[in-house]
């Protein structure tokens, strides 16, 4: 029935999100190194469980609080199995910190919350009936694009009020997603680029990322809260939650950047 509303594209709204979640789960899944793994218990000469992940690009090993990379196709002595036809230093190991990681999931997990909230109409609901002798409840849902009514018989949107809090609540909440695309796309840039693995000026960028992502997103939710007279719902709290998952993510960068 929404899919019919000429005020509602939510056939298109959803092809979009969808489209969206493949790119991001088909993109994590390209770089990281869970495509296969191995596990090889203490030994004589060694001590610590050693596990291995295999990639469709990098190797990886965890062992204790060890967890390093490499190029694939690497031998145990660190040259490539096709050498010397290759530049011997991709297989040199690089050092990946855990709170990279730890930010690249959350990151993840933020970027998808912040976009259902973003573009659905959960931000704030209301319900009432209609005046007898119709006694229809009737249910309206408020988001900061759309609003819509519904009843037992017809759902219908249309455009949001054009208010100036609302207006401000857009402008942050629209900075906030595309600080957090950015964030995410630098920390992959950081993490599993070659190219720009390890370049402190992108782990700078990606935290930069990460703190403006939260700003604005949590701006944007204390305006919305403020001023919303209705009871707000599911959509608000899935960007306030994204906003504390990116402070989260760049207050772990923050931590690593001070060890480095």
């Amino acid at each position: 029935m929404c899919c019919q509303s000429k005020n509602a594209s939510c056939c298109a709204i959803t092809s979009f999100v969808l489209a969206v979640c493949a790119y991001i789960l088909h993109m994590f899944g390209f770089y990281t190194v869970g495509w296969a793994t191995a596990d090889f218990p203490p030994g004589a000469t060694n001590q610590l469980s050693v596990a291995w992940y295999f990639g469709l690009w990098d190797e990886c090993y965890a062992a204790g609080a060890v967890f390093r990379c490499r190029k694939q196709g690497c031998e145990p002595d660190g040259y490539p199995v096709w050498f010397p036809y290759t530049d011997v230093t991709m297989c040199r190991y690089k050092d990946t910190s855990i709170f990279s990681m730890i930010s690249f999931g959350l990151a993840i997990v933020g970027l998808l919350l912040d976009m259902f909230g973003f573009y659905t109409v959960g931000w704030a609901t209301r319900q009432y009936r209609n005046i007898p002798p119709n006694d229809i409840l009737i249910k309206e849902s408020y988001g900061i694009w759309k609003m819509c009514l519904s009843t037992f018989f017809i759902h219908r949107c249309e455009d949001a009020p054009d208010s100036g809090w609302l207006k401000a609540t857009q402008a942050f909440e629209t900075l906030g997603f595309i600080a957090a695309v950015a964030a995410l796309i630098l920390i992959v840039l950081y993490v599993f680029v070659p190219a720009t693995s390890g370049k402190r000026i992108v782990f700078i960028l990606s935290m930069v990322a990460c703190f403006i992502a939260a700003g604005c997103i949590l701006l944007g939710i204390i305006i919305y809260g403020t001023k919303m007279d209705y009871n707000l719902s599911w959509s608000f709290a899935l960007c306030c939650i994204a906003g504390i998952i990116f402070a989260v993510a760049g207050l772990l960068l923050a931590i690593d950047f001070c060890k480095r």
